[in-house]
């Protein structure tokens, strides 16, 4: 009886968690990203759109693999 209303609770919990880490999982590319570019550079890669994910529970912790598909934009100030 209560089987369905559980999985999509969880289903939406975890597709919430999941938007979250790979919007977090954008944010710490952008970071990497920026440091790898020299200082006169500015690199604006907030068009980019992450997908195709695939998860892996590691001894280390979670990794995350997948594509990014956009733009990205490098400006020299």
């Amino acid at each position: 009886m209560f089987h369905e209303p559980i999985r999509q609770a969880l289903e939406e919990a975890a597709s919430q968690a999941l938007a979250q880490q790979l919007a977090l999982l954008g944010e710490h590319l952008g970071a990497v990203l920026k440091k790898t570019t020299p200082a006169s550079f500015v690199l604006d890669a907030s068009a980019l759109q992450l997908g195709s994910v695939q998860i892996d529970i590691e001894q280390q912790g979670i990794r995350l693999d997948g594509t990014a598909t956009g733009s990205a934009r490098m400006v020299l100030c």
